[in-house]
């Protein structure tokens, strides 16, 4: 889950309950249910890959924080790392020659205009990430390496009654509700293997999503995780 320690916000994430005592430096939280957190056992041990590094990680407890608005709360799952990791998205590993080949890559986020925005990723080959308007309301997610195809697919803008900007051209240069954006990048060690994030912002929050760029391809991978905001 994206957390910024420092509590300097982006204007993304400006919602998510960063500064708050229970989630200090060194944390990484994970969303659960209650009692989620008790079936990995107190004290289990994980590798935290994050902007800043790889770090040791061991499992803390469960803690209520604000969560959205109206004086709503959550429940979360309390990592406890090195405040060394960094603030932003990471990647909770089991120890072991797998997490110890993980890093965390930077994004390079291109200057984008109404209709392209683009991201790469600068690992060997280069992976560039676009997402272009095709026609009233779509756009077109392609996703290559050293300038090869792996994915392509049409994404729509999602619709809500009663918004102004529905009936509109799409502007990419802001974030648009149902349309992807690169949001963290990792590398596995193994040759053209990358785990890609992504955001999906909506209405009412934002969806995380991956996909995992392999020899062979791009295998999308649904999350099922949510961050909700506050209702529209």
């Amino acid at each position: 889950m994206p957390v910024d320690p420092a509590g300097a916000a982006t204007p993304e994430w400006g919602w998510l309950p960063t500064r708050t005592a229970e989630l200090s430096p060194g944390v990484v939280v994970v969303e659960t249910t209650p009692g989620g957190g008790a079936a990995v056992g107190a004290g289990a041990s994980a590798t935290a890959i994050g902007p800043g590094g790889a770090f040791a990680a061991s499992l803390a407890d469960e803690v209520t924080v604000p969560y959205g608005c109206d004086g709503g709360t959550h429940r979360f799952v309390r990592w406890r790392t090195d405040p060394g990791v960094g603030a932003g998205v990471v990647w909770l590993r089991p120890p072991g020659p797998e997490a110890d080949a993980t890093r965390a890559v930077p994004l390079d986020h291109q200057p984008a205009t109404s209709g392209r925005r683009t991201s790469q990723l600068r690992v060997d080959p280069l992976v560039e990430i676009s997402l272009t308007v095709a026609g009233a309301g779509r756009a077109r997610l392609e996703v290559r390496r050293g300038g090869a195809e792996l994915h392509t697919r049409l994404v729509e803008r999602a619709v809500m009654d009663g918004d102004p900007e529905a009936n509109r051209p799409l502007d990419l240069r802001a974030p648009v509700p149902g349309l992807p954006a690169p949001l963290a990048a990792f590398t596995s060690g193994q040759p053209g293997e990358v785990l890609l994030v992504f955001a999906t912002p909506g209405y009412e929050g934002v969806s995380i999503s991956a996909m995992f760029l392999g020899q062979r391809g791009a295998v999308d991978a649904d999350l099922g995780f949510y961050l909700y905001q506050c209702a529209y």
